[in-house]
């Protein structure tokens, strides 16, 4: 290793001290859903504050001294994140000492791009023979952030093979599932059971009956 290489090397441990994660899903997407860069901005100090500083209710003044925008600005973004219910602000109790206080709750952002991002799948061209199968297991290990178990594998091959779901369908029944915050198979199947004694095979005909049934 040269000493250029060494020296680059040590720059780049450097910059990735002290990290958070940020779901790619966010940084790839955030311009789709509406977030502009100082939005999108906020989100990542809020996740920064919470994660590495303990601070679940950072103030626009402390979010101010680490951005280029003045704490009026913050103010106002973070009154539109709440409004579009990008994020939440909810009340908490400390254990320990019973004070109450407030924190940022940023699973509504998450599941909005997860949902978003079962939308633009569902919109692609209808899944081959070959490929759809792959598609479909990736979709899936992506909502679920994992890998998924022989036994998940083997529910949904029986969901194509036995019981003849379409494609599009399945997925329509997990944006349900992700919509509803029960990202698990069981819940999924039990939509899917529910469409099909409904005679349900297109995800307009699910829109249709799910809206009616919300209604």
């Amino acid at each position: 290793m040269t000493n250029a290489d060494a020296y680059h090397a040590g720059m780049l441990a450097g910059l990735t001290m002290n990290t958070i994660q940020i779901p790619s899903l966010l940084l790839e997407n955030y311009a789709r859903m509406e977030l502009n860069e100082v939005e999108m901005m906020l989100v990542i100090h809020l996740i920064y504050f919470s994660v590495h500083d303990g601070i679940g209710f950072p103030t626009p003044e402390q979010l101010a001294k680490r951005m280029s925008v003045t704490s009026s600005q913050i103010f106002a973004s973070i009154e539109r994140l709440v409004r579009d219910e990008f994020i939440q602000i909810e009340e908490i109790t400390e254990a320990e000492t019973g004070k109450q206080g407030e924190r940022y709750n940023l699973t509504p952002i998450l599941h909005k791009f997860n949902v978003h991002s079962l939308d633009n799948a569902l919109k692609k061209q209808p899944f081959t023979e070959t490929s759809g199968r792959k598609d479909l297991f990736s979709i899936f290990e992506r909502e679920f952030a994992r890998p998924l178990s022989s036994m998940e594998y083997e529910m949904i091959v029986n969901w194509l093979d036995q019981d003849r779901y379409p494609e599009p369908l399945i997925l329509t029944a997990l944006k349900e599932a992700v919509f509803a915050g029960k990202v698990h198979f069981r819940y999924i199947d039990r939509i899917l059971l529910e469409w099909n004694r409904n005679q349900i095979r297109t995800p307009e005909e699910a829109k249709t009956h799910t809206e009616r049934y919300r209604g």
